[in-house]
């Protein structure tokens, strides 16, 4: 839109490996960094505090992080 760039799927598209593939593409695109996280598993950064959000009904590890489930981790970077 204007100078930028639009991608619009126009279907309902269930395949995990497309979506995977179609976000790697656009974030190199951009240069715009990603960490991949387990399913149901959300980073999100506001300045220096990185949240960490378990949206599964099950624990997981990330990243030497114990989340019970629908759990939220919040740090502070250094």
């Amino acid at each position: 839109i204007g100078d930028g760039k639009l991608i619009h799927i126009a279907t309902a598209v269930e395949d995990k490996d497309f979506w995977l593939e179609l976000a790697a593409r656009v974030l190199d695109e951009r240069n715009i960094p990603a960490i991949a996280t387990p399913d149901g598993v959300e980073i999100i950064q506001r300045g220096d505090t990185i949240f960490i959000l378990n949206h599964n009904s099950y624990p997981v590890n990330f990243n030497n992080v114990e989340l019970k489930p629908y759990d939220v981790s919040i740090t502070t970077r250094n």
